[in-house]
């Protein structure tokens, strides 16, 4: 309450000269909007990460199949030139 005012006065609306307090700014709807679209995105993509830092890495892990270890079987084709090709034909190297 001001100085010199009364119980009656702070209580009473303003007059038509004094200054009126604006009231406080409500949260506009887009706003809300965005907050829950970023819940939405962030939420399930926290998720995500959490899951997969919990589990034990790929590299840790035996491949269980009958082919590791085992020779690659005798592919033969012709290249776009075409001239014959052998898998077995560039020793040493790596072969897409």
């Amino acid at each position: 309450m001001a100085a010199g005012m009364t119980t009656d006065q702070a209580t009473a609306p303003p007059s038509p000269g004094e200054a009126r307090t604006a009231p406080a700014p409500t949260v506009p709807r887009r706003s809300r909007r965005a907050r829950w679209i970023a819940l939405a995105l962030v939420g399930p993509l926290a998720l995500l990460v959490a899951v997969l830092a919990t589990r034990p890495p790929a590299s840790t892990r035996a491949a269980d199949s009958p082919l590791v270890g085992k020779a690659a079987p005798d592919v033969v084709g012709t290249t776009v030139d075409g001239a014959k090709f052998r898998l077995d034909s560039p020793p040493g190297r790596w072969v897409l």
